[in-house]
């Protein structure tokens, strides 16, 4: 900025204070799983994530809304919310879903899915990793703009995954990833 922090003509500046640094060890939830968020907060194994590169986004994480609220789940109950807080620049968001899928050959992934006025975005779909999130590929294109209400999705997980060469590991990392200029008010 061009300011100081003197109480004459024009002021501006931070404070920091209480900084802490923390390791954070992804917990795999082993099968089977599910979520239902009705706890209203996030499960051991879910993270927020920083989004994988776009060429379409100038800010990947800031101003992103990544939170478990009630009511914006499936009749009203608490759901998980992807998207901005408030409106300007595209913005792309993400959650990581952790996994041990070690000892399987096959795994499906149901979710419920549901619009909030939102358009499709190349930014918008489910990807996944193999080696604890080192590397992501898209396997998966959500199409947001073309869903009334909420539609039950079921992904073959281990065809999708083979498909991009990866394996179902003990590190296994599902994402979805949602990226727009608008928010939820």
């Amino acid at each position: 900025d061009n300011a100081d922090f003197n109480n004459t003509n024009d002021e501006d500046g931070w404070f920091l204070d209480d900084v802490a640094v923390y390791r954070y060890d992804p917990v795999y939830a082993s099968l089977p799983y599910t979520e239902d968020f009705e706890s209203g907060q996030l499960g051991e194994s879910w993270q927020q994530a920083l989004p994988m590169e776009s060429t379409q986004a100038i800010y990947i994480r800031p101003g992103s809304r990544v939170e478990v609220t009630e009511g914006s789940g499936q009749n009203g109950s608490y759901g998980l919310v992807l998207g901005r807080i408030t409106d300007g620049t595209y913005t792309v968001t993400a959650i990581d879903l952790n996994l041990d899928l070690s000892n399987y050959a096959q795994a499906e992934l149901s979710f419920a899915f549901g619009d909030y006025f939102d358009e499709t975005q190349g930014d918008d779909g489910i990807w996944f990793s193999d080696d604890g999130g080192e590397t992501f590929a898209k396997v998966y294109q959500l199409n947001p703009a073309g869903i009334s209400g909420f539609q039950t999705f079921v992904l073959d997980i281990d065809s999708l995954a083979y498909a991009q060469n990866m394996r179902l590991s003990g590190e296994f990392v599902v994402r979805f990833q949602q990226g727009d200029d608008a928010d939820f008010n």
